[in-house]
């Protein structure tokens, strides 16, 4: 389904809690990294989408977290997801999302916070391949990340966003939520079998 038209209201989002803002808003924070990095329909349309939501996106989750009231930044945060959105109908997701469903459909969480907790480790297996794009995206949203090899701005980077992620109120153990070293399986047979997403995956998934 494609609109014609968007109509973003910052002001409509003022009271939407910490934590939905935090999940949603790093879900869409995925939506443009994955869509950056797609294997098979990777674009400059994308690619532009993609830059400028994260920076967007990055530049207002944290006052939009802990200042909620606060809607030009709401309406910052929605242009983000906007472009985001765009960026992934253009070039698709891959295994952040792929790992990140049978997560949430299983263990009764949303999707933004599986797609939260999936994504360092996603990161850092597709960053073996994918490290020289990666380092295109770390200054969009860390500007301080200026210098040194594209491994070195991608290791910089996945661990700046894991650092975020904390500041924002996330536990990123997987055992916070009761999944427990039995459950790994059916994490990975379910994201294996999200076929159309991981076969998108900059970094090939085997399993």
């Amino acid at each position: 389904m494609l609109p014609d038209w968007a109509v973003l209201d910052g002001a409509l989002t003022t009271s939407v809690p910490q934590e939905v803002t935090v999940h949603s808003g790093i879900d869409a924070m995925v939506h443009a990294i994955e869509a950056y990095t797609s294997l098979y329909q990777k674009n400059s349309l994308s690619d532009t989408l993609a830059r400028e939501a994260v920076t967007l996106l990055s530049q207002n989750i944290h006052e939009a977290t802990f200042n909620g009231q606060n809607a030009e930044c709401r309406g910052q945060m929605l242009l983000g997801s906007l472009y985001a959105g765009m960026a992934f109908a253009n070039s698709p997701v891959g295994a952040v999302h792929g790992l990140a469903y049978p997560i949430a459909g299983h263990f009764h969480i949303s999707h933004g916070f599986s797609n939260t907790l999936m994504l360092p480790p996603v990161l850092k297996y597709t960053a073996v391949d994918a490290a020289h794009m990666y380092a295109e995206l770390a200054p969009c949203m860390f500007p301080e990340i200026k210098t040194g090899s594209a491994e070195e701005k991608t290791a910089q980077w996945i661990a700046g966003i894991e650092r975020m992620c904390v500041e924002l109120g996330v536990n990123p153990k997987l055992s916070a939520l009761g999944i427990q070293e039995k459950d790994l399986g059916y994490i990975t047979d379910g994201g294996m079998s999200q076929e159309r997403l991981m076969r998108n995956n900059y970094r090939k998934v085997e399993w």
